[in-house]
């Protein structure tokens, strides 16, 4: 199954709102350092994402 550019970006906001609302639910880390690991998961993501050339 190939996934459009959009309906990616689509399921990647689905999953960061589930991360956000499960933080906010069981506090298991600061906002800080969940904001870092977002940040730092979504540059791995793109490092390693084959792009068209």
């Amino acid at each position: 199954m190939k996934l459009s550019m959009h309906k990616f970006k689509g399921i990647a906001m689905i999953v960061l709102g589930l991360l956000v609302i499960g933080n906010v639910y069981w506090q298991v880390v600061d906002w800080g350092t969940f904001i870092g690991v977002v940040i730092a998961l979504t540059g791995a993501m793109k490092l390693f994402m084959k792009h068209k050339m």
